[in-house]
């Protein structure tokens, strides 16, 4: 058994949670040295959940004992109850969440219509329509996936799009993953350091690795539950028969002295050319696809051509993902397999929007020419606006989508890394004009500095806050654009009317460097 320290890099994702509502004259709470108590990480999990657009956080109870929070009540769809996890997750001070949410839909569905409509919405998608996955379903609500694929991104992959169809109350994941050659314990344990070096979203300095048989065995120190989830999966790589994480403990402090040193490191042009590359070929999204990266100062560029606009979107994440990318200026051509009719290509968006929990199809229009869609009609929030472009992005044959959906209740809506699959900030049309403060500028600079002490993307150790009538200004230094993006929502949920963000991300080149 081979066992390994990573080496330290940027530590992003340490400090664990985002508060989306600004305490009026809030300072850091007593005694965060050692952590948040149990009532006061209650309190941030219901504000969290409260204040999401997707989770309806009045059906939701909230308990913690120990950091463990267990939450209970009821949803109606499977992704509603796991964003929910999701959420509380990020929360400071949460070592686990046991999720007895119950997932209760608003429409009765007969079991075979429900084993239709997950098999649809398996064929609709462009990443799983190749795969052979037999589902079955019952009258409760329960789906059971079985096969075979080839990762297991892919088998997590197919359980996401299982789960994201209306009716469905669990899904029983039996995918069986084959691999199409046997890796040596060595070769697993190198890529899983790369992996876990190159991700914005974890800090793999105090993580230690072990890969015995095929079996991961992850130890050490992680700052939240949402990064302990995000290691196990980049654990799984191809090779990997199971990922063993008991031994990886949350830590309900924040940066102590000696628990953690902060070291950027230097990431060069062609070497964050070939994490970009590696992370396509494990996102089964990309696998299939040669996409031409070049970097140029930590800017990416990349060329080719995909065959759907949901793969387009997914390499633009990916690089955002990618530790030392600056910039994504994404050149990817969308060029279709099979070419749908304007009526079928129109029926097929409009099925994937009525089977998502997370839009309200009725009431939408969907008109298609040459496999360009627009959306027109009503939604609640920018937040289902954007789901809406999301689902529609998925679909075989949509090469572009025009989002001319209005918004009856616009507000500003958060882009959480561990939870969102897409920033709202990615969509030309989100804007988010905020109201006028009544708070002074010394209330809207502590709540700010409250924000940013919350935020698991941001150590607010480096970030300095001034506000000047109600604008915020952002000096100092990050470690990634991700990182950067998480501070100016930080000082939007603050109160600031608008956010100066000048704050510079260090890539910290050799002293040599020019």
């Amino acid at each position: 058994m081979s066992s390994t320290r990573l080496p330290k890099i940027p530590a992003l994702a340490l400090l664990l949670a985002t508060a989306l509502v600004a305490t009026p004259a809030a300072q850091e709470p007593e005694g965060h040295e050692q952590g948040p108590d149990d009532a006061s990480i209650t309190d941030a999990v219901e504000n969290e959940l409260t204040f999401d657009h997707a989770v309806p956080g009045y059906r939701i109870t909230v308990e913690t004992e120990d950091g463990v929070v267990s939450l209970g009540g009821s949803v109606e769809s499977v992704l509603v109850r796991d964003r929910a996890a999701a959420i509380a997750r990020t929360v400071r001070g949460v070592g686990r969440v046991i999720n007895a949410i119950v997932v209760d839909p608003k429409d009765d569905i007969t079991a075979a219509d429900l084993r239709k409509a997950v098999n649809d919405a398996l064929q609709a998608d462009p990443a799983t329509d190749s795969f052979e996955v037999s589902v079955q379903a019952d009258e409760a609500g329960k789906v059971t996936l079985a096969g075979t694929v080839e990762s297991w991104s892919e088998r997590s992959l197919c359980g996401r799009v299982a789960g994201s169809v209306n009716g469905v109350t669990m899904v029983d994941n039996d995918l069986a993953v084959t691999y199409r050659m046997d890796r040596s314990d060595a070769e697993i344990s190198k890529e899983i350091r790369e992996v876990l070096t190159w991700d914005t979203l974890v800090d793999p300095g105090l993580i230690e690795l072990g890969v015995e048989d095929g079996v991961v065995h992850l130890s050490g120190i992680v700052g939240s539950a949402a990064e302990k989830d995000r290691a196990r999966a980049d654990a799984y790589v191809a090779g990997v028969k199971q990922v063993e994480d008991a031994d990886l403990v949350v830590s309900r402090w924040t940066r102590a002295d000696g628990m953690v040193v902060k070291e950027a490191a230097f990431r060069d042009d062609d070497e964050i050319r070939d994490a970009v590359q590696r992370g396509f070929l494990r996102d089964p999204r990309l696998s299939a696809f040669r996409i031409l990266t070049t970097v140029d100062d930590g800017r990416v560029t990349l060329r080719g051509s995909v065959d759907n606009l949901m793969a387009k979107r997914a390499a633009t994440r990916l690089v955002w993902n990618t530790n030392g990318a600056q910039r994504v200026n994404n050149r990817l051509r969308i060029d279709p397999l099979v070419e749908y009719s304007d009526d079928r290509l129109a029926a097929m968006v409009a099925g994937a929007l009525g089977r998502s929990p997370f839009v309200v199809a009725e009431g939408l229009d969907v008109d298609v020419s040459a496999g360009a869609v627009r959306l027109t009609g009503h939604v609640d929030s920018s937040f289902e606006r954007g789901k809406a472009e999301e689902v529609v992005s998925r679909v075989n044959g949509v090469r572009h989508v025009t989002n001319s959906l209005q918004v009856d209740e616009p507000s500003l809506v958060t882009f959480d890394p561990y939870v969102d699959p897409w920033p709202i900030h990615d969509y030309p049309w989100y804007h988010y004009a905020p109201v006028t403060t009544f708070g002074t500028d010394e209330e809207i600079q502590d709540d700010i500095t409250y924000e940013l002490w919350w935020s698991p993307y941001v150590d607010s150790n480096e970030v300095h806050v001034e506000v000047e009538n109600g604008v915020a200004i952002l000096t100092g230094t990050v470690d990634s654009w991700l990182e950067r993006a998480s501070a100016t929502e930080n000082a939007f949920e603050g109160g600031a009317t608008w956010v100066r963000n000048e704050l510079e991300i260090d890539r910290n080149p050799p002293e040599d460097s020019e």
